[in-house]
């Protein structure tokens, strides 16, 4: 890619710092002046995703598309985009991963993967992805890969990311081996997984920016799985399976999926607040507190996502919330509210006003990843997006005492924050339609004093679920792959 030092520099900078708003003035002007560089485009539709503009995001990947057919990265760009539409059905978005999965799997005729290693009782397993630091992934992959130090799995991970922090080196610690590959073409990451011969290869990203399904589609590995990452699927014949639970895959939908779908018991999350293992964060900020409406006077409604998941469906049913709840506040945290006159933040209030929501009942906040859970200290019930979900980010909320209401589709990028509540025990929270979301949320936000009893005893609940039982669930999840294993043979 050319190198423009004053748009495109700037904007790639400000793109990977999620100033989005610096991001899209920058690329939109590196754009112009190179017109025929496809990676401007690229990363100008990422800018306009991080704003929430979804119809330019679009058009920019289209023009990737236009500049070099073949580019995966923006085919998978568009197919991300296709899932924030509510108007999607499940067997369209099913149909758009099939046919993106074999375009892609036809570019390599022929399997790369060795043919598998005589029996043993060891199993190599490798673990590919970005968010082997702190990051949601981490929640989950830190307490699993701990308890499954004694298992008859010996667990890889393949590092694909450019950065690292103290929860990677807890993650590298765990593992018997480790591989720094961010810097690696698929060419050469196939290779190295080939060489250390891994049996079986977990693929932690699905469709996300800077997937490796291309190296999934040549067959990395004698068996290939998807978890977490992408709930929708990979599209993928030779992506073998999906461990998944009953919640987020429910019976009838194997047909949407060219993997099979092992559904484990418990679900398919354990939990591992980050900050219990930092010592460098002092506890006492992330011990529970109660209900801020105690004190404040009234509710505060709250969520931390990226912008591209605020449709206009989500937004005029958060509306309807704020009007069932008299005097109630909206707490939003997004990447790209940098400035009170962003194009963000005034798209956002604009939509607000025009729903009866004025400025006084809305805080547009930037999201400060330094944060994490200490959010939950200003919120008294979070609201999930849809029709995707926030997914394992809910983990700290809930953590924190802070009920979420969720509202699951029939596709599974829906059905995060579903399983969890499942998990956990708390159905009470999942939405059956939108009459139902602002009725839980009417029901929660009248009852202040048992709000508080709930935030008080959310935690405890929480260890004595599943989602605090790394052992049991590292039990289940080597049962889960030995049985792929053996239904391979």
């Amino acid at each position: 890619m050319e190198c423009v030092p004053d748009a495109l520099a700037h904007g790639l900078a400000a793109l990977a710092g999620q100033r989005y708003t610096e991001a899209w003035r920058a690329l939109r002007q590196a754009s112009r002046q190179h017109a025929e560089d496809s990676e401007v485009w690229l990363a100008l539709g990422q800018a306009c995703q991080g704003l929430g503009r979804l119809d330019e995001a679009a058009d920019a990947w289209r023009q990737v598309l236009a500049l070099a057919p073949e580019h995966w990265a923006a085919e998978a760009a568009l197919l991300r985009l296709s899932q924030l539409q509510p108007a999607l059905s499940a067997e369209a978005a099913a149909e758009r991963h099939l046919s993106a999965g074999a375009a892609l799997e036809a570019r390599w005729p022929a399997p790369a993967a060795p043919a598998p290693r005589s029996a043993r009782a060891t199993l190599r397993v490798g673990f590919i992805g970005p968010g082997l630091c702190d990051h949601p992934h981490a929640q989950v992959l830190l307490p699993l890969w701990q308890a499954l130090a004694s298992s008859s799995l010996e667990v890889w991970a393949y590092h694909d990311a450019p950065h690292s922090d103290a929860i990677t080196e807890r993650l590298r610690a765990a593992c018997a081996g480790w591989r720094e590959v961010a810097g690696l073409d698929d060419d050469s990451l196939l290779a190295q997984i080939i060489a250390d011969d891994i049996d079986i290869l977990v693929d932690l990203h699905g469709h996300q920016p800077g997937n490796r399904l291309a190296v999934f589609a040549r067959q990395a590995a004698p068996l290939q799985v998807g978890w977490l990452g992408h709930a929708d699927g990979s599209g993928l014949s030779r992506m073998h399976w999906r461990l998944t639970d009953a919640a987020t895959h429910p019976a009838g939908v194997e047909a949407q999926h060219r993997e099979q779908l092992w559904r484990l018991a418990d679900g398919q999350y354990c939990h591992q607040p980050l900050w219990h293992v930092l010592q460098q964060r002092p506890s006492s900020d992330y011990a529970v507190r109660g209900a801020p409406a105690l004190h404040r006077g009234h509710v505060t409604f709250g969520a931390c996502l990226p912008a591209a998941q605020l449709n206009g469906e989500v937004i005029a049913l958060w509306a309807q919330v704020l009007h069932a709840v008299a005097d109630s506040r909206l707490r939003l945290e997004l990447p790209g509210l940098d400035a009170s006159d962003s194009p963000l933040h005034v798209a956002l209030s604009t939509q607000f006003a025009e729903r009866g929501i004025g400025g006084h009942r809305l805080q547009l906040l930037p999201h400060d990843p330094s944060r994490l859970a200490v959010r939950a200290h200003d919120i008294d019930i979070a609201l999930d997006s849809f029709p995707v979900s926030v997914g394992l980010s809910a983990c700290e909320l809930l953590w924190m005492g802070v009920p979420v209401i969720t509202l699951p589709g029939a596709r599974p990028a829906s059905r995060a924050a579903a399983s969890l509540l499942t998990t956990l025990g708390c159905p009470q929270w999942i939405a059956h339609s939108k009459v139902d979301y602002v009725r839980i949320a009417k029901t929660l936000a009248s009852d202040l004093p048992q709000l508080n009893r709930t935030r008080l005893s959310l935690r405890v609940e929480m260890e004595s679920s599943p989602l605090r039982q790394p052992q049991r669930f590292a039990e289940q999840v080597e049962t889960a792959l030995r049985g792929m294993w053996a239904a391979r043979s």
